[in-house]
């Protein structure tokens, strides 16, 4: 895989911002003070994202889901679920006659 301006992991996204920051402010930079409206422009991730981010000093970690299966993909028996010629239609929708009054 080749390095160029388009990639799209998150950690490279963020540390360039965070360096272009830096170069900005210069001896007054401060990671813990860091503004995060201005870090959610250059970035395009939302405040809350980056709160989460700054709890753990901007180091991206994966979801808790990670390694898991979905529902989907776990084994059920053949014949619970029915084939799609086998499933019911639903009966069209039917005017019941009004009471006369």
């Amino acid at each position: 895989m080749h390095e160029d301006a388009t990639c799209n992991d998150l950690q490279k996204i963020i540390t360039q911002a965070i360096n272009e920051i830096k170069q900005e402010q210069g001896e007054n930079f401060n990671l813990a003070k860091i503004n995060l409206a201005e870090l959610e422009r250059r970035t395009g991730l939302s405040r809350s994202r980056l709160r989460h981010l700054k709890e753990n000093n901007f180091i991206v970690t994966p979801h808790g889901r990670t390694g898991r299966l979905s529902y989907c993909r776990r084994k059920v028996p053949v014949n619970r679920y029915l084939p799609v010629q086998q499933m019911a239609k639903p009966a069209p929708f039917q005017r019941q006659p009004e009471a006369k009054v």
